[in-house]
């Protein structure tokens, strides 16, 4: 069961479960320390309501599915909005990550458990629909396609509810940007 915290940051737990914090209209939700670990963004625009979700690397990808559906059940019960998506995983997806080759492997079903819980609902945007004005953008489409077998892992991540900005934090601790609100949908 995905445990919902209050606060802004869903805070990376060392049991085997998914944290997540949700916010509507102002502030910023956050998560960090993604290893082996993978995440969720989720974003309304028409409320400004957001969703940060961290899910444990311990956890099995039959696991990551049943939570994801309850984070959507929970935060779009009647599909009051369109809510566009961005899945990604932890570092242990970089080249020469220190997590190892069965690590990524892990990472990658989680990621693709959370992007088939998605696909199985209309009012949840994850596919690659919008312009690739920069690089980042277009890292961040092919993060967010549900068909395509791309992933790329990033440390923390931070959403900026009122306005869809996204922010990551990649291996070299550079902080990059990308925007959910450019999505056409």
């Amino acid at each position: 069961m995905a445990r919902q915290l209050h606060g802004t940051v869903a805070e990376y737990s060392h049991e085997t479960e998914c944290t997540w914090v949700t916010a509507t209209n102002l502030g910023t939700l956050s998560s960090g320390s993604f290893g082996s670990c993978a995440g969720l963004v989720l974003w309304e625009p028409k409320h400004s309501t957001g969703m940060v979700a961290h899910f444990s690397g311990s956890m099995r990808p039959a696991q990551v599915r049943e939570d994801t559906l309850e984070i959507m059940r929970t935060i779009c019960p009647i599909g009051p909005g369109y809510f566009k998506a961005w899945v990604f995983g932890g570092v242990s997806l970089q080249p020469k990550s220190e997590h190892g080759a069965m690590t990524m492997a892990h990472t990658k079903k989680m990621i693709d458990a959370i992007k088939g819980a998605l696909n199985d609902n209309p009012w949840f945007d994850v596919n690659d629909n919008y312009p690739k004005t920069d690089k980042f953008e277009m890292m961040m489409t092919q993060e967010m396609q549900l068909h395509k077998k791309v992933y790329v892992g990033h440390s923390g991540v931070a959403l900026d509810v009122q306005t869809g900005q996204v922010s990551w934090e990649d291996s070299v601790q550079k902080k990059r940007r990308g925007s959910l609100v450019s999505m056409r949908g």
